[in-house]
């Protein structure tokens, strides 16, 4: 390994003395490329001698469990996989928890209207489980935004499901 070492401090030192040519032709294209060589090598050297990869303060062996795991409602799940299976004209039988394309088209048509925040706070409490001071702590913004979010997204749905010709029965 010290070996690997002494040659990519070498090679860091060459780079280095090609980005100097570089700088007094004023090639942009050149420096750009060199800039990465360097910014890779300086990396690696990083990673052999810590053994750690850079820019991680924690492995994600070392993480708390909220940041490794992800709680997932396995009956959505069922569902969401079966609504993609192949439909057969023998196979009449109404796939139970299983969501129709139709149902599909509305449950998006009523998502549609929400932002990316307010989606993903949405579907993290009513499908994933979580509880608001988990999505808040994940989010690292306070319960009531969470809380405040989850209104807003209620409201629209409402909103979305009233005008919305998709989500008529």
């Amino acid at each position: 390994m010290i070996d690997l070492i002494k040659q990519y401090k070498e090679t860091l030192n060459q780079l280095l003395v090609a980005k100097e040519k570089a700088n007094a032709q004023e090639n942009e294209r050149d420096k750009k490329i060199i800039n990465g060589m360097i910014s890779d090598i300086e990396d690696s050297l990083k990673w052999m001698r810590t053994g750690k990869e850079p820019g991680l303060k924690r492995g994600i062996e070392r993480r708390a469990s909220y940041q490794r795991e992800v709680k997932v409602n396995p009956l959505l799940i069922q569902r969401y996989l079966r609504s993609k299976e192949t439909e057969y004209e023998w196979d009449k039988e109404q796939k139970e928890n299983a969501i129709t394309t139709w149902e599909k088209i509305q449950l998006d048509d009523a998502l549609s209207t929400l932002t990316k925040t307010e989606k993903e706070i949405f579907v993290m409490y009513k499908a994933g489980m979580f509880t608001q001071e988990e999505i808040a702590e994940m989010r690292g913004v306070t319960r009531s935004t969470v809380q405040q979010n989850l209104r807003r997204a209620d409201k629209k749905i409402a909103q979305q499901v009233n005008g919305s010709l998709f989500c008529m029965n």
